[in-house]
């Protein structure tokens, strides 16, 4: 019993110091656009900046493969944006709109961000969400 709660644990939402990663649905179609919300609803302010060279940044993308490890999805480049360090404060939030061209699987979204008044790196993931073939493919 103590396995299946610890597997469950690993599969749902990771909100890190008050920031949650949602998605508005489980479940997307193959090209659907994936509606992405980061709420900063923790006491500390947290900063991300680095360089942005895909369409997902400040995300990660990762799918759960079949022996049910998390594996990182590469998302196609672009040219590189170097981000300064923006500082998020308690109650921001931010909405991203992903269209990727997923396979049919089972993904989830990973934010990583320094938390500044504590000094440490932290990371919240979204819930995992499903890609499924469009209605009427085989």
């Amino acid at each position: 019993m103590l396995f299946i709660v610890f597997v469950s644990a690993l599969l749902l939402a990771q909100p890190a110091d008050g920031v949650n990663v949602t998605t508005d649905s489980s479940s997307y179609q193959q090209g659907a656009p994936i509606e992405v919300t980061i709420v900063h609803a923790g006491p500390d302010r947290i900063t991300r900046g680095g360089l942005a060279c895909d369409d997902v940044w400040p995300l990660a993308l990762e799918e759960l493969d079949a022996d049910g490890t998390w594996q990182p999805v590469p998302v196609a480049p672009r040219q590189c944006i170097g981000i300064a360090a923006v500082v998020v404060s308690p109650g921001q939030s931010q909405t991203k709109t992903l269209t990727l061209p997923l396979e049919v699987g089972s993904y989830h979204l990973v934010y990583g961000f320094d938390d500044i008044d504590n000094g440490t790196y932290e990371v919240a993931t979204s819930d995992p969400f499903d890609i499924v073939a469009p209605r009427g493919d085989p």
